[in-house]
């Protein structure tokens, strides 16, 4: 079921992005396509999500388990 959310996103994505070569107007592509896509699917905006949140769970990311505090001092000195 998540599969087939992602390829008609992904198709919707691909639809609404054609032509678009300036970053600026790519990203108003992108987020416009999510919003048109999922507006009237809520149940599956909640699917996609879900399972977005869970992939990113497991995988974990390394950045993640550093404090902003000791990053954002290191950065500045």
């Amino acid at each position: 079921m998540i599969q087939s959310i992602i390829n008609e996103l992904n198709s919707a994505l691909d639809k609404k992005c054609q032509g678009h070569d300036e970053l600026p107007e790519m990203l108003d592509a992108i987020i416009g396509a999510h919003v048109e896509f999922f507006s009237q699917r809520w149940q599956d905006f909640v699917l996609y999500f879900q399972s977005r949140a869970d992939l990113t769970l497991e995988q974990g990311y390394e950045g993640l388990q550093t404090r902003f505090w000791s990053i954002s001092r290191k950065s500045k000195s």
